[in-house]
């Protein structure tokens, strides 16, 4: 039987988890695979950024949408984009 957790206690745990996101590099700071949550832009195709300098100002220009990708699995530009 699997245990119930209630929000907090699922909060914590997933605190825990850090994604990879293997063949990623952030346009900024060059950390290569990002870490966490990635963010693409929009407008621009080869703008990707790591969480950290997405929340900087002069990042990027703010009034592009950015694209917030948690999950590897979940990256809707997976196949088109990976760094070699």
């Amino acid at each position: 039987m699997s245990k119930k957790l209630n929000m907090k206690e699922f909060e914590e745990e997933s605190k825990e988890i850090v994604v990879s996101h293997v063949g990623y590099k952030c346009q900024k700071c060059g950390i290569n695979p990002i870490l966490g949550v990635m963010f693409k832009c929009c407008e621009c195709q080869d703008v990707i950024l790591c969480e950290t300098c997405e929340k900087m100002q002069n990042s990027h220009s703010h009034i592009h949408a950015m694209v917030k990708i948690r999950k590897p699995n979940l990256n809707p530009f997976k196949e088109k984009e990976k760094v070699n």
